[in-house]
This record gives C-alpha cells, sequence and structure tokens, in this order.
C-alpha cells in the first residue's frame, strides 16, 4: 500500500526546472510527482497572471541570491 501511495503523491519540493512555466535552470519549489527512488516528474500547472508573476518575483530573488553567493570575497 505505501509503495502505490508514493507512485501517486503529488507534493511540492524544490526541483530543478527546465522550462517549467518559462523557468530554466533554476531549483524553486513547484509541484512534483514522489515515487520510490525521488522526483519523477515536474507537474505542469496553469497559473494565473498574479501567481506568474508572483513564482517570478520568487525566482528573480532565488537567482540575485545564487549571485551574491558566487562573488568573490
Amino acid at each position: 500500500m505505501c509503495r502505490n501511495f508514493m507512485e501517486f503523491l503529488g507534493v511540492t519540493r524544490s526541483a530543478y526546472l527546465e522550462g517549467e512555466n518559462g523557468f530554466h535552470d533554476l531549483y524553486i519549489g513547484f509541484p512534483v510527482k514522489l515515487g520510490q527512488n525521488g522526483i519523477e516528474e515536474i507537474i505542469q500547472i496553469t497559473l494565473t497572471d498574479d501567481e506568474q508573476k508572483a513564482l517570478q518575483k520568487s525566482a528573480d530573488a532565488v537567482k540575485e541570491l545564487i549571485a551574491v553567493l558566487k562573488k568573490p570575497k
């Protein structure tokens, strides 16, 4: 039962996006299908304009933090 449950479990986890909702080369919280070996599928979602703007703002903050961390000291 647990194995079958995990095969269909959709949860939000940090996932590497490769074009989903317009985001590339970025780890960000996104709905995924988890299986016994981890993320099996990133679930495509339809967002309203406001939701897309909020997600873009979050992605921009992540990118900014990455840039700061990559700067030489």
